[in-house]
């Protein structure tokens, strides 16, 4: 059982809370000026294909006991406003993390696994993590915009198609600090 989608409401700005044993079967979207939070070791699962857009804020502070976004084919988060994430593992996403124009992401404390490209950067977007794993990753991350880490440890597929690395082009921004590749 999960949330059917109804929440409080404070203003136009609280979305619903994800909660723990909550699937979201369908694609989403969170509007601008609403913040949906996960709560502190809730498990989400995604349906296959599943996309959530993040045109308002999606938040969590789940340090002691993780939260997860999971599921077996989903296509990711994808990040017009606000990501604030700590806390949180993602399973499973073919693009774990897609920072548009515009769009600021915040992801520490986190294990992304299984992705086919664990993030993008678009120009004009941010995306800043801190004692994160990205763990069993094939493919390329590209950045044309701002990407900012420390104490990341980044490990490849076991099988081809291998890690390619992070390309930064078109004036990409890029900080890598106390970090394992």
């Amino acid at each position: 059982g999960g949330s059917s989608g109804s929440g409080s409401s404070s203003g136009g700005t609280t979305g619903p809370s994800w909660t723990n044993g909550q699937t979201i079967t369908a694609s989403m979207t969170i509007p601008p000026g609403e913040t949906v939070n996960i709560d502190p070791g809730a498990t989400v699962t995604m349906g296959s294909g599943v996309t959530i857009t993040v045109n308002g804020t999606l938040s969590a502070s789940s340090m002691a006991t993780h939260a997860k976004l999971t599921g077996s084919s989903w296509t990711g988060l994808v990040i017009n406003g606000t990501l604030n994430l700590n806390g949180v593992d993602i399973t499973g996403a073919s693009s774990a993390l897609d920072v548009n124009g515009g769009g600021n992401a915040e992801y520490d404390n986190g294990t992304i696994t299984n992705s086919a490209a664990t993030f993008t950067v678009a120009s004009g977007g941010a995306l800043t993590t801190k004692h994160s794993t990205f763990a069993g990753i094939a493919g390329t991350c590209n950045v044309q915009g701002s990407f900012t880490a420390s104490y990341l440890t980044v490990t490849g597929g076991g099988a081809p198609p291998l890690f390619d690395g992070i390309v930064a082009t078109n004036g990409a921004q890029v900080s890598i600090e106390d970090s394992t590749f």
